[in-house]
């Protein structure tokens, strides 16, 4: 709503929207939803993505297991206890990157450097941070390919990524309200933090993952 009004604040936790995550295909959402209205826009463009993302994953599952397999992915996708969730009660920017995601694993099992590299241009396009899980792509892809079209794709994703955060999201951010705080706090709030957590405090972490409402997940 703000983007398509030229009104960056966020005023749901009260934070410039660029500090916050950077989504560069929500202005677009944004302008359709003044014709059409926010929820019906987002739910519609999110339930799209997460049913599209079925393909790709069929495509890689016959590739790997035969005919049995798209109805063994689409069983495995469709059950997944966050699908439930996010589809059937909110609206998440890095939801829509499921779609692109599962183009870009398609692309990297089938070491086709275009699709990988165009897949990650649409997580790029959903949210800045989902170009870590395509920096972590590109990386395999690297280590396969061992050229410089492959070394070239992993070091610009990678920039980007670090440009758009530290460039942007963290000049915008609150002190102590950033998404890595807010997330990550009580494990130290840095990557480092939650390495340190896992040695210091080995309890607290398996209790974590012991919660009830985590173990369906596994």
């Amino acid at each position: 709503w703000g983007f398509a009004r030229g009104e960056l604040w966020s005023p749901l936790l009260d934070v410039h929207a660029f500090g916050i995550h950077v989504s560069p295909l929500l202005p677009l959402l944004g302008l359709l939803a003044v014709p059409l209205g926010s929820a019906p826009v987002l739910l519609s463009s999110q339930a799209l993505c997460m049913s599209l993302a079925a393909w790709p994953l069929a495509l890689l599952a016959r590739r790997h297991l035969g005919p049995p397999g798209p109805w063994m992915a689409l069983c495995a996708w469709a059950l997944y206890p966050n699908i439930w969730h996010v589809a059937s009660y909110e609206f998440h920017p890095s939801n829509l990157a499921v779609l692109p995601m599962a183009w870009a694993m398609d692309g990297l099992d089938r070491r086709d450097g275009r699709t990988l590299a165009w897949s990650i241009l649409g997580l790029l396009v959903c949210r800045e941070d989902m170009l870590l899980p395509g920096a972590t792509l590109a990386l395999v892809h690297c280590l396969r390919q061992r050229d410089r079209w492959s070394l070239a794709l992993l070091l610009l994703t990678v920039a980007t990524f670090l440009g758009l955060w530290l460039g942007v999201v963290a000049r915008h951010a609150p002190a102590l309200a950033s998404s890595t705080d807010l997330h990550f706090g009580v494990w130290g709030g840095s990557p480092a933090g939650v390495v340190r957590a896992l040695f210091e405090r080995p309890g607290d972490v398996l209790a974590h993952f012991l919660e009830p409402s985590r173990l369906s997940y596994l």
